[in-house]
């Protein structure tokens, strides 16, 4: 369904567009009723089972009803098997038209590009933009947002290139206590959820973060690990954005448990850092106290300093190419 709403307002095609909204129609007609979880808030349409990966495959899914009653858990099973072959990773060549770059300069901007290519046929699941902030040895993950592959140039065959670009001012997100404190937020996921009945695009992003209850003060005993979730709001004409924070929740085994977040609770985004190829989380080392007014979400520039901005991409059998360039702040 993605990408259908992807191809119905991002492509140029009128046929293609037309095509899309039809089948968007069609899909919303056989919904006869919908619910929503916490941490698919914008989620519509209808689904089936698909494991991205074989290591995700759950082998218990072959008892249900329906797998039973068709042959789509022994497709599943065959596809999944071909992929779990597949040791070749897309190639990634990322450029930049600069290397340096003034935030507090409306002029100054980066355009980051690059060419993805994959090696056997189309085979990229998925495109990610990652901004990190280098110290010495260590890369700190400050986004890490996926990319809508529907709104990226695409070649034909033979060559079944990606280039995508994102142009960089040398601001990112950040979330803060409604007052002057705030933290960068490295978000995990950045999906397009929809069009507004104004045309402003609605994504929703999710980042994880620490949490420690008001009236507590021992992070290695009270606090727990949470997924924050935004929606933002972007216009398609003025380019002007607006986020809110809109739920949290904490995983467990028997999937997300909805958390509520009260004033006086203190929370800690969690970073990636990459150190000599091998990536571990880390909470920040300083945190933020909710006040009255809530979580928000705001674009601030970030600190001066030396910063690598790229791409990753992946293949549907989980094969992972990147590179990055590398980008000083003033």
């Amino acid at each position: 369904m993605d990408n259908i709403t992807e191809d119905a307002n991002v492509s140029t095609d009128d046929m293609v567009r037309q095509r899309a909204f039809d089948c968007m129609t069609a899909i919303d007609n056989a919904v006869l009723y919908r619910i929503n979880g916490i941490n698919r808030p914008f989620g519509y349409g209808v689904s089936v089972y698909y494991p991205p990966y074989k290591n995700k495959y759950k082998s218990d899914y072959e008892d249900i009803s329906f797998a039973e009653m068709n042959l789509w858990a022994e497709y599943l099973s065959s596809y999944l098997d071909i992929e779990s072959n597949d040791t070749d990773e897309p190639s990634v060549d990322t450029g930049a038209d600069d290397n340096t770059i003034d935030p507090n300069n409306p002029n100054s901007v980066i355009a980051c590009t690059a060419t993805i290519t994959s090696v056997n046929d189309f085979d990229v699941a998925g495109v990610n933009f990652v901004l990190g902030k280098v110290s010495g040895a260590e890369i700190q993950i400050i986004g890490n947002i996926n990319l809508p592959i529907g709104a990226i140039d695409v070649s034909n065959p033979p060559n079944f290139t990606i280039e995508p670009e994102i142009n960089w001012n040398g601001k990112w997100f950040v979330i803060g206590d409604g007052g002057s404190n705030y933290l960068f937020a490295p978000f995990k996921s950045f999906d397009f959820a929809g069009v507004d009945e104004d045309g402003n695009n609605i994504y929703y992003a999710q980042m994880s973060a620490v949490l420690l209850p008001a009236g507590e003060t021992d992070w290695s005993t009270e606090a727990s690990t949470i997924t924050l979730v935004f929606s933002v709001v972007t216009s398609t004409n003025s380019g002007e954005w607006a986020g809110e924070f809109i739920s949290a929740f904490e995983l467990s085994d028997t999937g997300p448990t909805p958390v509520d977040i009260k004033t006086g609770d203190k929370i800690k985004p969690i970073y990636q850092i990459i150190t000599g190829g091998d990536a571990i989380e880390v909470p920040s080392s300083n945190s933020i106290t909710l006040g009255v007014q809530g979580l928000d979400l705001g674009l601030l520039p970030v600190p001066a300093g030396d910063y690598k901005i790229g791409y990753t991409a992946v293949d549907y059998s989980e094969n992972w190419g990147e590179d990055y360039a590398d980008i000083t702040v003033q």
